[in-house]
C-alpha cells in the first residue's frame, strides 16, 4: 500500500513538471535570447543548462542571464504553490554565454561556465515558512565570483574546454580548468584574480616540438597540436589513493590527508595521459605520465575523434572515452610491470621541459574490456553515417573538439552514467564493475566473468531521423525518497522531459514510511538458505528480462514535425518489433519460469505441509510426555526438600554433640581469657591504691614543718579526673565480661 502511494505521488510530480511556468519563462525567451545560437551548428558544443540538486532544479536563462530554480517537492502540493520559482540575479552578469552549471560538493557554491571564461555564485540563505532561498522571494540576489576575468578577455582565442571541482579540496573552494593551450590551471574562488598553479600539459611528439621551435608565435604551434590531434580536450579525477611521492609528503603538514588525486586527461585523438595531483604540493610542479599504454593495441588508436571522458568512482578506476562518432569505449586502469623496452618508456613534462623516465612507482596501464555503441538515432538516412561531421570540421579554422557527446555520472550508483548527446540521452549500466571490485579485493571465492557486457538504456530520443536534429540542453537525474528516481531531459524547445528510473538496475530510495522502515527492518537478516534461493531465482529472471535493446521516449522539434509517413511507419515496425522480442518475448520465457517455480514451490508446500502434521503429532505427544515428568519432578523436588532438612537438623544435633571446641569456638576463650587475666589485674592494681589511700589516712603525719601537705586545686582535678577514667574503664570491662559470660552461657 505505501509503495503504491508512494509510485502515484511520483506520478504527480512527474506529470506536473512539464507544464511547470519556469519552462513557459525559458521558452517565451527562445526566439529572442537564441538568434545567435541558431546561426551557430547545433553540433558546436554540448550545454547542460539544467542540472538538479537535493530534490531542486536550476536552469540558466540565457536571455536575462538569472539563474532560475523550482522546488520539485511543491509539485505535490494545490493552489499557487506548484507554479512557484525564483530568480537569482547575479550582482556581475557574465559576459560569455554560459553552456553549463556544477555543483560543488557542498552545495554552496554553482559554477557557470562557459567557453570565453568562468563563474562562481554563491548560493543564498534558506529561511521561512518553506525554507525558500531569501524567504521565497521572486528575484534574489546572489553574489557572483569572476574567475580570473582578465586573463580569459585579453586572450580572446583562447577557450575553456572542461572544469571540474577538485575533490581534494577541504575548503570546497578549488577548481581545475582546462584551456585551448594545453594547460590545466587550479584556481581558488577566495583568491580568483590569478591561479594558484598551471600545469602544462607539454607537446606529445617529436614534430610537434620541432614545428613549435621553429614557429614565430605559441598560437600557431598550438594550431598544428590541434591539427595533429594532440590537444588536450577533457579531463576527470579517479577516486583518491595514497600519496607516495616525498616531497609531498615532506612539504605538507602533519593534519593533511597522506592522499592524491588521479587525473586523466583526454587528447583529441585518443591518447590518454594521467598524473597525481594534490592541493598542498602546488610548490612541486606535478608530472604527466602518458600516452598511457592501452591493451589490446588498435591501429585506429580507438579513434581519432575523442570528445569526452569519465572515470568511475571504483577501484580499480574504470574509464569512459567517448568518440563523436557514438562509440563509448570502456578501460580499466590497471598497474603495469616495469619494461626495458625503449619503445615503451614513459614521457613525463615538468613545465616545457621534456625529459623521460623509465621507473615511476604505480605505473599504469589500459585495459579495453569493450565497446559500446550508441544508436544515435532511430533513423538512417543511407548516408552511411549518423551524423556526418565533415563539413562543419572543413568549415572550423581549427580542428576543434565539438563534444557531441557528453557523460554524466549517475549520483547514486557508481556502475552507472549517462551520456546526452544531439539526438538524446542513453543510460549505460556496468554491472561487470561491481564484480571487478570485489574480484580485486577479495583473494578467493571470486570470480570475474570477462564476457559479461554493459547494458544501454535508450531513455529520451530527440531526434527520431538524423536530418533533424534537436539536441539536449541538460539532463538532471532526481533520486530522493519522496521524489524517487527519474530522468530530467531539457529540449532545444526549452520543454522537459521526465523519464522514470524504477527498471534500471540502480539502488533504491530510502523508505519514506514506517510500513517501509518496518519491512526494510524485517528484511535486513534473512535466512542464508532463502537469501541463497531467492537470489539465484531472482538473477535467473533478470538475465532472462535483460535487454539488448530498448525504446525510448520519443519526443521531436520542429524537425521532427516533416518526417514521411514512409519513416513513421518504420518507425512504428521498428518500436513493434523491439516490443515483441525485447519485452513481451521476454516476459513470457520470465512467466513459464515463474510457473515453474510455483509449481515447485507447491508441490514443496504440500510436502511440508504433510511434515508439519506429523511434527505436530510429535509435538503433541512430547508435551504429554512432558507434563508427566513435570508432575513426577515436582513430587521428587518435594521429596528432595524433606530429606535436605532432615540432614541439616541431623547435622545441627550431631555438631552440638561433639565435645571438641571449633575454630571460632576456641578463638573466643582464648579472648575471654585475656579479658579475664586483664580484668584481674586491673582488679589488684585497684585494691592496692585503695589499701594505700587507706593507709595514708590513718598514718601519722611524720613532718618536720608545721604545715600539712597542700594540693592545689589543678592537681585534685587532674587526680580525680584520672581516677574516673579508670573507674569507667574498669565498668565498661565488667560489663563486657558479664555479656560475654550470658552469651556463651557460662
Amino acid at each position: 500500500m505505501a509503495a503504491k502511494m508512494h509510485s502515484d505521488v511520483s506520478r504527480k510530480w512527474q506529470t506536473r513538471l512539464p507544464k511547470h511556468p519556469v519552462f513557459r519563462e525559458l521558452s517565451a525567451r527562445v526566439g529572442e535570447g537564441n538568434s545567435r545560437e541558431r546561426e551557430e551548428s547545433p553540433e558546436r558544443i554540448s550545454k547542460n543548462i539544467l542540472i538538479e540538486n537535493d530534490g531542486e532544479i536550476f536552469l540558466w536563462n540565457s536571455s536575462n542571464t538569472r539563474v532560475l530554480t523550482a522546488n520539485l517537492k511543491n509539485l505535490h502540493f494545490e493552489k499557487e504553490r506548484p507554479a512557484k520559482f525564483q530568480s537569482f540575479v547575479c550582482t556581475e552578469a557574465p559576459l560569455f554565454d554560459v553552456h553549463s552549471m556544477l555543483f560543488s560538493a557542498s552545495s554552496k557554491y554553482l559554477l557557470l561556465v562557459g567557453q570565453r571564461g568562468i563563474m562562481v555564485l554563491e548560493m543564498p540563505m534558506r529561511w521561512g515558512k518553506f525554507a525558500a532561498y531569501d524567504g521565497g522571494s521572486e528575484s534574489v540576489l546572489c553574489r557572483t565570483i569572476p574567475i580570473d576575468s582578465r586573463f580569459f578577455v585579453t586572450n580572446h582565442k583562447l577557450k575553456v574546454l572542461d572544469v571540474k571541482w577538485h575533490p581534494g579540496s577541504q575548503t570546497d573552494t578549488h577548481l581545475m580548468v582546462l584551456t585551448s593551450d594545453n594547460n590545466l590551471r587550479l584556481y581558488n574562488i577566495l583568491k580568483p584574480s590569478s591561479p594558484e598553479e598551471t600545469i602544462s600539459l607539454g607537446e606529445s611528439s617529436s614534430l610537434t616540438a620541432e614545428y613549435s621551435q621553429k614557429s614565430i608565435s605559441i598560437g600557431s604551434s598550438l594550431t598544428f597540436a590541434a591539427a595533429l590531434g594532440e590537444k588536450a580536450i577533457a579531463f576527470d579525477f579517479a577516486p583518491a589513493v595514497r600519496d607516495t611521492n616525498p616531497k609531498a609528503r615532506l612539504s605538507s603538514s602533519d593534519s593533511e590527508p597522506d592522499v592524491a588525486y588521479p587525473v586523466f586527461i583526454l587528447r583529441e585523438n585518443g591518447d590518454i595521459f594521467y598524473l597525481l595531483h594534490r592541493i598542498s604540493q602546488i610548490r612541486h610542479q606535478p608530472k604527466v605520465y602518458g600516452p598511457v599504454t592501452m591493451f589490446p593495441a588498435a591501429d585506429d588508436n580507438y579513434g581519432q575523434d575523442s570528445c569526452s571522458l569519465l572515470c568511475l568512482q571504483c577501484q580499480p578506476p574504470v574509464i569512459a572515452m567517448a568518440t563523436a562518432s557514438g562509440k563509448i569505449y570502456h578501460c580499466i586502469a590497471l598497474e603495469s610491470e616495469e619494461s626495458d623496452d625503449a619503445e615503451e618508456e614513459e614521457v613525463s613534462w615538468s613545465r616545457h621541459e621534456q625529459t623521460q623516465t623509465n621507473s615511476f612507482h604505480g605505473k599504469l596501464s589500459l585495459l579495453v574490456h569493450e565497446c559500446v555503441e550508441l544508436q544515435l538515432s532511430l533513423l538512417d538516412d543511407g548516408t552511411g553515417s549518423q551524423f556526418d561531421r565533415s563539413s562543419s570540421e572543413e568549415e572550423s579554422d581549427e580542428n576543434e573538439n565539438l563534444f557531441i557527446l557528453r557523460l554524466q555520472r549517475d549520483p547514486v550508483s557508481p556502475y552507472l552514467y549517462h551520456c546526452s548527446h544531439i539526438a538524446g540521452v542513453h543510460t549505460v549500466s556496468l554491472p561487470w564493475t561491481k564484480k571487478l571490485q570485489s574480484f580485486c579485493v577479495q583473494d578467493d571465492k571470486s570470480y570475474f566473468d570477462i564476457d559479461e557486457a554493459a547494458t544501454v538504456y535508450h531513455m529520451i530520443c530527440t531526434s527520431p531521423t538524423a536530418s533533424a536534429l534537436s539536441p539536449v540542453l541538460g539532463v538532471g537525474v532526481i533520486n530522493s525518497k519522496i521524489l524517487g528516481s527519474a530522468i530530467l531531459c531539457l529540449t532545444s524547445k526549452m520543454e522537459c522531459i521526465v523519464q522514470p528510473l524504477n527498471l534500471l538496475d540502480r539502488p533504491f530510495s530510502p523508505p519514506t514510511t514506517d510500513a517501509d522502515l518496518e519491512t526494510s527492518h524485517e528484511s535486513a537478516g534473512p535466512s542464508p538458505i532463502r537469501l541463497l534461493n531467492v537470489g539465484l531465482f531472482k538473477s535467473q529472471i533478470e538475465k532472462i528480462l535483460l535487454r539488448n535493446t530498448s525504446t525510448p521516449l520519443l519526443q521531436g522539434g520542429e524537425e521532427s514535425e516533416k518526417i514521411s509517413q514512409q519513416d513513421l511507419y518504420q518507425l512504428l515496425t521498428q518500436a513493434q518489433e523491439i516490443l515483441r522480442k525485447q519485452y513481451i518475448q521476454k516476459q513470457n520465457e520470465a512467466r513459464e519460469e515463474i510457473e515453474k517455480r510455483i509449481s515447485i514451490l507447491k508441490d514443496q508446500k504440500a510436502q511440508q505441509t504433510q511434515d508439519l502434521k506429523k511434527i505436530k503429532d510429535v509435538s503433541s505427544y512430547l508435551r504429554d510426555q512432558a507434563e508427566k515428568l513435570a508432575e513426577r519432578l515436582v513430587d521428587t523436588s518435594d521429596k528432595h526438600m524433606q530429606l535436605v532438612q532432615r540432614l541439616e537438623a541431623l547435622y545441627h544435633y550431631a555438631h552440638h554433640g561433639i565435645p571438641v571446641l571449633s575454630c571460632a569456638e576456641t578463638k573466643m576463650k582464648e579472648e575471654l581469657e585475656d579479658i579475664e587475666n586483664f580484668l584481674r589485674f586491673h582488679k589488684d592494681s585497684l585494691q592496692q591504691i585503695r589499701l594505700k589511700h587507706f593507709y595514708s589516712k590513718r598514718s601519722p603525719r611524720r613532718s618536720s614543718s608545721s604545715k600539712s601537705p597542700f594540693v592545689n586545686a589543678s592537681q585534685q582535678s587532674n587526680i580525680r579526673k584520672v581516677l574516673t577514667e579508670e573507674s569507667e574503664a574498669i565498668s565498661d570491662l565488667v560489663n563486657q565480661v558479664k555479656e560475654l559470660k550470658l552469651q556463651i552461657g557460662l
